[in-house]
């Protein structure tokens, strides 16, 4: 045999055996995880509502990257939002707007109407007893530099039946806006901006500011420079009213561009904390750099259970073959070792992970998952339950009565292209009744609308 022949199979198969090595190891940390509780999936039931949609009648529009709101004290009253985008078309900011949904029995019925401006990028909505707050990529006529796309914040204070019909701009070169609420009705936004210094030298800031209860009116609080290239993934609340994000940095500047030779080796996920109300930050704690994407989703427990202010964070892991959760129990002080949630799952692709926690505790985490597809376009949510701080989760149920397979006929290949899930994000809440609901982008009919199911999880 010619040697070097005999040194490229010997190389190949100790690379296999090393392979078969990491699945067993791997195998075995996921059974091992997931049975370091006593979790026994007899001990709860998942039941699944009944799939409905979320129409605006028009067949020239479709429905893409949702989210989702609840009341913090009435289960009936939720709140939602979706990008209104053309079919078969580029994007176009001129013909783009938000369309907001709002039911006052459970999700089981949907009253629209449609927001001024142009545009609807990214958008976000959170609801407090007495304001909502939707914020959004876009434009609108009456503001300054109209042109220009800006973060617009539209304000409601009768629960969402009317909005301001001038939203506040907060300025250009947002990205990704996030909005989430504390116990008392504060609100807090944050987002990436990419700003440039008096040097003209580029910066990546996350941008922080703050809705007092009941007062339309965003102030700004803060701008963070923890790196110079990042993502603002999530933000969420503690019990004290203290408020945490996570962020995640991608890049190191080589040159005065972005290039790909700058791209790090793994995705860092950094949590920093605030306890004045966003105006000053801690320094930043490492999260994970398991990640094989941009994590989704933070989430604070605020229950009055054992599980009291742990904080929850979820990513895609894997080339998008697992969900990874890691938890922090000292406010972000320490994180866990992220790993995958549940037992080892079907094969198949898994993105856009969301996580909830209601007020018994209990933790849900959604994602879309393209398991028995007959093509890989296809996706449907599913969703997973944890009652023991995150340790242990259930097996996981599909939500959607039907997979989610956009039709590039229907919907456009750009938008198919572009949003293969339906956007880079869905809406997941949790009730006051303990109901977890979603609201996702979805193509079973070839072009995409909205749907919405909730998910009741009873102890047995």
């Amino acid at each position: 045999m010619n040697i070097s022949i005999y040194k490229k199979w010997l190389f190949h198969l100790l690379k296999r055996l090393a392979l078969c090595v990491v699945l067993v190891v791997s195998t075995n940390f996921s059974t091992i995880a997931q049975n370091e509780g006593s979790y026994n999936n007899s001990l709860i039931e998942i039941k699944v509502g009944k799939n409905i949609r979320l129409d605006i009648e028009d067949s020239e529009y479709q429905l893409v990257e949702p989210n989702i709101s609840s009341h913090p004290t009435n289960p009936d009253h939720l709140l939602a939002v979706g990008w209104v985008y053309p079919v078969g078309k580029d994007q176009d900011l001129n013909i783009e707007k938000c369309a907001v949904f709002i039911s006052k029995d459970g999700g089981l019925s949907w009253k629209k109407t449609f927001l001024s401006g142009r545009g609807c990028g990214d958008p976000w909505v959170t609801l407090t007893d007495n304001m909502a707050v939707l914020t959004c990529l876009g434009s609108h006529p009456l503001l300054p530099d109209s042109a220009r796309l800006q973060l617009m914040t539209y304000f409601s204070l009768d629960g969402g039946n009317n909005w301001s019909k001038v939203p506040q701009s907060l300025g250009y070169g947002h990205d990704g806006p996030r909005t989430v609420a504390d116990s008392k009705g504060n609100i807090y936004i944050a987002s990436g901006r990419g700003i440039r210094t008096d040097s003209k030298t580029v910066r990546f800031p996350i941008y922080v500011g703050h809705i007092r209860s009941g007062i339309p009116f965003v102030e700004k609080t803060a701008t963070i420079f923890p790196s110079n290239n990042l993502n603002l993934d999530a933000v969420t609340t503690l019990s004290d009213g203290s408020l945490v994000l996570v962020y995640q940095d991608f890049q190191r500047p080589i040159s005065k561009k972005r290039s790909r030779e700058g791209i790090l080796k793994t995705f860092r996920e950094w949590s920093m904390i605030s306890n004045d109300k966003g105006k000053s930050f801690s320094i930043a704690k490492l999260v994970t750099e398991s990640c094989f994407d941009r994590a989704n989703d933070l989430v604070a427990d605020r229950s009055d259970g054992k599980y009291r202010d742990r904080l929850y964070c979820v990513c895609s892991g894997n080339d998008f073959q697992s969900i990874l959760l890691s938890y922090s129990t000292d406010q972000g002080e320490i994180w866990s070792k992220s790993i995958p949630i549940g037992q080892i799952e079907p094969l198949g692709v898994k993105r856009e992970p969301h996580i909830a926690v209601n007020d018994d505790g209990i933790l849900a985490v959604a994602w879309m998952d393209n398991r028995g597809a007959t093509s890989g376009d296809c996706f449907t949510p599913y969703i997973a339950i944890s009652t023991d701080g995150g340790v242990t989760f259930s097996e996981s149920v599909k939500v959607g009565s039907k997979p989610s397979c956009p039709d590039s006929n229907l919907c456009g290949e750009f938008v198919k292209r572009r949003f293969p899930t339906g956007g880079d994000y869905f809406g997941f809440t949790a009730a006051a009744d303990g109901k977890f609901h979603l609201v996702w982008s979805d193509a079973r009919e070839g072009k995409f609308e909205l749907m919405t199911a909730s998910v009741e999880v009873n102890m047995k």
